[in-house]
């Protein structure tokens, strides 16, 4: 009926099971497809980049001693602990709180596993406060799950959740110090360079 000029704008698509009346429908299809290409063409593209990924990441992991291994391996369960914690606790302040927590630990141990030089600077964090910090979560838990409300849960859950914010600060104090050296470095490069800059005459006040 197309080939006989009964639908001047008709279309079939590629798998010659739809049909479409008009020019405006066909176009809209083909946007589509095109999209649908371009998405595949991108997650193929981001499927090889994780692949690579986990591999260096692979290896940076078994170059590591088992002490920094074993402390890496908990820092993972700890950021899963914190997660299904996150989960089981309702209430949008708290899970926002918890949020940002498991982002800031799972960045923590994510450095030493490419810094393990660092891990030193990471044991009392791993040793003590992630778990201390776990244990007033499960309390927070176990609160959240009574039936009655009284003034002491209400306290003590109100409690906890003003302490996350200064454990949330401490932990991204630990964060930003293990950048020390690398920022101390940056700034000796920078230093350096613009030393060279002004020797070779070609600093902003000399340019002609």
């Amino acid at each position: 009926m197309i080939d006989v000029g009964m639908f001047p704008e008709g279309h079939i698509d590629d798998r010659k099971t739809c049909f479409m009346l008009n020019n405006y429908s066909y176009e809209q299809y083909l946007k589509l497809m095109e999209n649908m290409r371009k998405r595949e063409t991108e997650e193929q593209s981001n499927s090889k980049e994780d692949i690579e990924k986990d591999k260096n990441k692979n290896k940076n992991y078994v170059s590591l001693s088992p002490e920094v291994r074993k402390a890496i391996d908990e820092g993972r369960q700890f950021v899963q602990k914190i997660r299904d914690a996150n989960r089981d606790i309702p209430g949008e302040e708290i899970s926002r709180k918890l949020d940002r927590l498991e982002e800031v630990t799972g960045k923590i141990y994510d450095y030493v596993e490419t810094h393990p030089e660092k891990f030193p600077e990471i044991k009392k964090f791993t040793e003590y406060f992630l778990p201390t910090t776990l244990k007033l979560l499960d309390a927070y838990r176990e609160f959240d799950y009574q039936p009655v409300k009284g003034d002491n849960i209400s306290s003590a859950k109100k409690e906890i959740e003003d302490t996350m914010d200064t454990i949330n600060s401490a932990f991204e104090n630990l964060l930003d110090s293990l950048f020390e050296d690398a920022a101390m470095d940056i700034s000796t490069d920078i230093s350096v360079l613009e030393t060279m800059i002004a020797q070779e005459g070609l600093a902003k006040k000399n340019l002609k």
